[in-house]
């Protein structure tokens, strides 16, 4: 059934996803002149103690930290110390990376509506992450980055020039690398620069791993939904934030897939846009993919009781 099959597919391209003091010296004394013989001893003069010395003061600098230069995904330059030990991200996509990369370690929060839930597929790959506290990116201050003690914080923004978040933390000398996540390209790319980052072999290994494996997925997928010649209507919900466009992953994965795009039906260029329920009700797909629990539970609303994947139960949470 072509349903079942997208439903598939989707969550087989999500699970992509689901986956570094000299002292100076005492001068010599001199040596007591030679008595002669006479009725009575003159007493040789006492020597003169040598005069302590002062150490002289230390002038030499502590070494500079050791560091090491990287590009950001704009070729911007980014310098890091030369082994990181902290990184922060807002976005759930890059912490996700960041894990599958091998960054666990070193995350220093986790993006917002990262689904650390018991039971999820990401907390059973990459267990122990539950302390870390969960940001976005606008609540990236210097104030809250200097809390986290971390060396580098990745920005999302549309241009090389980067974003006031994200220039305010360069301003103040914390290291920012800036990136965007509209397609898989993008986020192929930014696994790379993640590997960079982080700086060490296994990294660099395990992005081009993960690389590869999208590529494979992506291509077998694909190949298996031009057979199909039905087109169903089918939605990404990222919740309140309202449903991915034609310019984002989620929408690509739709597109390619052989299927319909809400977003795109609805004419969203962004990312993401907020739509209405009169909206969706008109449109009605057949399947909406639910970014996180938390977008899943809003179609449970009354309002949203005569779309047909709510009445189908066709509301699968993206792994």
């Amino acid at each position: 059934m072509k349903l079942k099959r997208i439903t598939a597919l989707i969550c087989a391209a999500a699970l992509c996803l689901g986956l570094t003091a000299c002292g100076a010296s005492t001068p010599e004394t001199t040596a007591a002149p030679e008595t002669t013989a006479a009725p009575e001893t003159t007493k040789a003069p006492e020597t003169t103690a040598a005069p302590e010395t002062t150490a002289a003061p230390d002038t030499t600098e502590a070494p500079a930290e050791e560091t090491r230069t990287v590009k950001d995904f704009y070729d911007n330059d980014v310098v890091l110390p030369k082994t990181v030990t902290g990184i922060a991200s807002g976005k759930t996509v890059v912490t996700n990376l960041i894990c599958i990369v091998g960054g666990t370690d070193i995350l220093s929060c986790v993006g917002q509506g990262f689904n650390y839930q018991d039971g999820s597929l990401v907390k059973e790959v990459f267990p122990g992450l539950d302390d870390l506290v969960e940001m976005k990116d606008d609540e990236m201050n210097v104030e809250s980055i200097l809390a986290l003690n971390t060396d580098v914080v990745l920005i999302s923004s549309n241009s090389p020039e980067g974003n006031d978040v994200g220039n305010m933390l360069k301003e103040s000398g914390i290291a920012v690398a800036y990136y965007t996540l509209t397609s898989s390209d993008d986020l192929l790319k930014a696994a790379r620069m993640i590997a960079d980052i982080i700086g060490t072999e296994e990294a660099s290994t395990r992005a081009e791993a993960y690389i590869s494996y999208y590529e494979k997925a992506m291509k077998e997928t694909a190949e298996l939904a031009a057979t199909d010649t039905e087109k169903p209507i089918v939605a990404y919900s990222r919740g309140p934030r309202g449903l991915c466009g034609i310019n984002s992953m989620p929408g690509q994965w739709i597109t390619s897939l052989n299927a319909v795009n809400v977003g795109e039906t609805l004419g969203i260029t962004a990312f993401n846009a907020e739509v209405t329920v009169e909206e969706m009700l008109n449109v009605d797909p057949a399947i909406i993919f639910c970014e996180s629990p938390m977008a899943k539970e809003m179609f449970a609303e009354d309002q949203y009781a005569g779309l047909a994947a709510v009445q189908n139960d066709q509301l699968p949470v993206v792994p």
